[in-house]
Order: C-alpha cells, then structure tokens, then sequence
C-alpha cells in the first residue's frame, strides 16, 4: 500500500524542484537569449531538475522505508532510482552533447556571410553526436564486459529444524546455528554498470573540485563581501579606471600576438600532442582568466562609483552563507577523517558523526530533509565553485564560468552537463558517508552493495577519497600562502593595483 502522504509530499517537492530550475535559468541567463533558445532552456531546467532529484532521492528511500527491512512507504524506489540515474546518464551523453554540437555548428561558420539555418545546425549536432554516441556504446559493452563483475560477500546459516513459531533473531544463537561466509563473483545488469561509470565520471570531478571548493567557496563568499563595492570620489574613480585601460591593452596585445602565432601554426598539425598548440592553449586559458578578472574588476568599480550599496542585501547573503559554510565544510572533513577513513585501514568508525546526527532527525518532518539538502547542495556547489577554481580546462574541455545575468545558454548547458554528473558522484558519496541513515534502502543496494563492490573498481573510490582530502589540503595551502587580495591583484599577463 502506497503512503498517500509520502506519495504527495514527493510531487509538490517535485514541482518545487522545477520552479527552482526556471528561477535559477531566469537568474543567471543572458538578456540576448530571453525569449529564443527554448530546446537548451528546457535542458537545463530539465538537468538541474534531474540533479536535484539525484541527491533527494536518499532521503526519500528512508522515509519510504521507515527503517525497515521491508519498506513501508509503498514506492518502488529501485525502479525510481534506476530511472533516475539512467535519465541522468541520457543526459549527459546524448542531450547535453548535442546541443553544445549545435552551438559549435552556429560558430562553425566558413565567413561571415555564412548564415547557418537552425536545419543546418540540428544536422551539424547530428552529424557529431551519432558517432560519438556509437563510440560510448562501445566502450561502455566493453567496460561492462570486463569491469562489470561484483564481488558479493554472503553469510549463510545452518541450524536443525526448530519450531516455526520460535523463529527469530535470537533463535539462531540458542539452536547453535553454524555460520558460513562465501564470495559471490557474478556479473550485474548492464544498466548497473552504465550507471557505475558515469558515476565514476562524477567522482574524476568531483574529487579534485570538491576538495577544492570545501576550502575556497566558503573564503571566497568571505572575501567578496569584504571586498565588495564600496564608495569612491570622481578622482578615484578615475584613477583606477585608468589603470584599467591600461591593462585592458596589454591583454589586447597579447591577444594579437597570440592571433598572430595561431595564424603561423596554422600549416602546422593541431594535434593535442603537438608542443607548440599546447603551449599557445595554455596562453590561451591564462588569457581568459585575466580577460574574466580585468571583467570583474572593472564592474566592481563601475559599481563603486555609480551605483555603491545597491546590492548590499546579496552581498550579506554571500557572507551568510560563507559563515555558514565554514562550518559546513568542517563538517565534512571531520566526517570523512573520523567515520569513513578508519575502515579502509580496517578499523571502526572513530565517531557516527553526522551519520548518528542525521539518524536522528530523520523521524522530525522536513527537518532532516532540510538539513540533508543543507550538506549535500553545499557539496555541490563546491563542485562548481571548484571548476572555476582549477582552470579553465578539463582534459580537452573548457570550464565556461558561470556569471549572475550574463550566462550565455552554452555556458549554462555545459555547467548543467557537469552537475548531472557530479550530482550521481554526490548521491553515492552521501549514501556511503550515511550507512546508517541509508539502512536497508534501495541507492544503499545500488550504490554500496553493488556499483561500490565492482571487483576492478572498488578501491578507485578509496583512492578518489584521498585525492579529495589532498586538493582540501593544498587548496587550505593556497589560501594561506596567496589570500585573496593577492589573486585579485595578479593575473598572468596584467598587475592591478589600486
């Protein structure tokens, strides 16, 4: 019997979850696409929402469990999580890539007087996206093939025959039961495997930016309201913009000099692997960064002098939430060093941590809800944060920062591309930090008992772990050694200094 009460609660936070995927595309999007690019705008409402629903999806297998062996709630969360999850990999592979194709296919263009069709660009993503699509199955089969073994510890008990009415957990221990443990070495379904990948995927990002933004997200929010735009005079004013201008023609003959060589490599082979192209890409993603900080430093002024205070009630919100989030990601680390570490070398848990605290407010409604999206979207928006922290690459992509009312809808779909991701890397994270709280539910049996106990793929986690723990160590490094005033002040190819 299905929990009407659960059935409807998991609707209505449904429709939430879809208003808050519109306000956030409405929030961040360029004025130049309002109103047009209406395939992409239901992409990335569709992925946020996805994510979203990825990293909810715990809370509510325990509430329709009802710590239980048999669930209590009625809803088949296997199915949903396997829909789920399956969605998100649809997505990632398919739906995002093919509209970045179609992007590529506007600014493929042979001149400028190239007037590429909507027709021709569904053909450009077409053409890219069918073989990439075929390449992927192949490889997914192959790794399916080869990876996709588990390794499944079994405890069997015998005893003789008892009286059916006195069965029970105490009856094995008065009836002498004798216990048998074996490994089961068997194969999962191809699905299970598909999932475990792109879950794998997640955890390449989500280790490295995370790790990074636990430190940097909440110093950051810190420093931007200590630094945010404050009162200037005319002579200031005009002072720093000056400096700026300067500045602004140093990048710009980088940039012609950069063009310049761009154009004699052009009879060269542009392969990755090439010395020449991958220093003049390296150049590139450092101009980048300065044109993004110059950008930035010239807003703030504008602000400054124009327009001082006028968004004071955001700026205290970043240093709300930057307070707040010191403590978040103490939390985490503390988690992770004292309940998930001691295991791997064969110990127990130092402490349940927040694995007991969310035991316990699991039975309060919405509280341990809200308090579960309180850590878990903190993770994720150290992911993002992270990205943009890094660099301006990963492997052969580029990171298209994202920026409040300036995002053009490319950007926002790449960004949507990597929190799908990351967002299956952040339910198993979670579901493997909170074993107790995740107790006999269904992403417990997905992630845990199977995608965390592939045979070839089972210590990649525990090493992922670590690399986590290793890029929050030097990132505290790093902010220690350069504070923030300092990165603000130098970029590669500019110095500002006011």
């Amino acid at each position: 019997m299905v929990n009407i009460v659960l059935l409807i609660t998991s609707i209505v936070f449904g429709i939430l979850v879809v208003f808050g995927a519109v306000y956030f595309l409405v929030y961040f999007q360029h004025p130049d696409d309002k109103w047009v690019a209406w395939f992409p705008k239901f992409i990335v409402v569709l992925g946020f929402s996805v994510s979203c629903y990825n990293i909810f999806l715990l809370p509510l297998d325990v509430a329709n469990q009802g710590g239980q062996y048999i669930a209590t709630g009625g809803l088949p969360m296997y199915i949903i999580n396997m829909v789920f999850f399956i969605t998100t990999v649809v997505m990632g592979a398919v739906m995002v890539p093919f509209v970045m194709f179609y992007y590529e296919g506007v600014d493929d263009k042979d001149s400028e007087s190239d007037n590429t069709t909507s027709g021709g660009q569904f053909i450009y993503a077409f053409k890219w996206l069918i073989p990439t699509l075929i390449i992927i199955c192949i490889i997914d089969f192959i790794l399916w093939q080869f990876l996709g073994w588990v390794d499944l510890p079994i405890v069997s008990l015998t005893s003789g025959l008892v009286d059916g009415g006195a069965v029970g957990l105490g009856s094995c221990a008065n009836n002498a039961c004798a216990m048998t443990t074996n490994t089961i070495h068997t194969q999962v379904s191809i699905l299970i495997a598909t999932v475990a990948f792109a879950t794998l995927i997640g955890w390449l990002l989500f280790s490295v930016f995370a790790g990074v933004g636990l430190i940097v997200l909440p110093f950051d929010l810190l420093m931007e309201f200590k630094h945010r735009p404050k009162p200037i005079k005319a002579d200031v004013y005009a002072t720093r913009k000056k400096i700026i201008g300067e500045q602004a023609t140093l990048l710009m003959e980088a940039a012609k000099e950069m063009d310049d060589e761009r154009k004699g490599m052009a009879k060269l082979a542009r392969s990755t692997f090439n010395k020449k192209a991958r220093t003049l890409r390296s150049r590139e993603t450092q101009f980048k960064k300065d044109v993004m900080l110059l950008e930035e430093h010239y807003r703030i002024l504008e602000l400054s002098y124009k327009n001082p205070g006028v968004h004071i009630l955001w700026d205290m919100f970043k240093a709300f939430v930057g307070f707040i989030g010191i403590f978040l990601s103490l939390f985490w680390l503390l988690h992770i060093c004292l309940y998930m570490i001691p295991p791997i070398f064969g110990s127990a848990p130092l402490t349940t941590f927040l694995n007991g605290f969310f035991v316990q407010v699991s039975n309060v409604p919405f509280v341990g809800v809200a308090l579960y999206a309180v850590f878990t979207f903190w993770l994720q928006l150290c992911v993002i944060k992270g990205t943009t922290k890094v660099g301006m690459r990963i492997l052969f992509m580029s990171v298209h920062p994202m920026r409040i009312g300036e995002t053009l809808m490319a950007s926002m779909v790449f960004n949507v591309g990597l929190i799908l991701f990351s967002s299956l890397a952040v339910a198993q994270f979670s579901t493997t930090a909170f074993t107790d709280y995740a107790r006999y539910t269904s992403s417990q049996t997905i992630f845990v008992a199977m995608i965390r106990n592939l045979s070839q793929l089972q210590y990649a986690y525990t090493v992922l772990t670590f690399v986590l723990l290793g890029f929050a160590f030097l990132s505290l490094i790093f902010v220690l050694y350069k504070p923030y005033q300092k990165q603000q002040a130098k970029g590669h190819n500019i110095r500002i200094k006011f």
